[in-house]
């Protein structure tokens, strides 16, 4: 498999895994409005628990992404790094861009998760 490929693949990872976890982040917080309105309103407390349980389970997808992102982070910062430390082949240049955009974003959000 070329440099290239290899690159376009590890980048593609993080930026699905940070999607992913940016989504379950809102999922989280949307959950507990839901929560929240249903007791407000009086609703049915098997509903709410039901609610309660699919909260539960998007929280515990919060760790394994984590996971899985610092994994693919590292990935992409040594194919990177092969990059950087040799010849660029003609074209890559745009690709190397991008790929390091996205590996900032990765390490961002695991930043901000070592500083909450």
């Amino acid at each position: 498999m070329g440099d290239r490929q290899q690159l376009s693949i590890a980048s593609g990872v993080v930026e699905r895994i940070t999607k992913d976890v940016m989504l379950y982040t809102r999922d989280i917080v949307d959950i507990q409005d839901k929560i929240q309105m249903m007791k407000d309103k009086g609703q049915e407390k098997h509903d709410i628990m039901k609610q309660e349980e699919i909260l539960e389970e998007t929280i515990q997808m919060i760790p394994e992404s984590q996971s899985r992102l610092e994994t693919a982070v590292l990935e992409l910062s040594t194919i990177l790094d092969h990059f950087v430390s040799g010849d660029i082949p003609p074209g890559a240049e745009q690709d190397i861009e991008k790929s390091q955009q996205i590996l900032n974003e990765g390490m961002e959000l695991l930043d901000s998760w070592s500083g909450s």
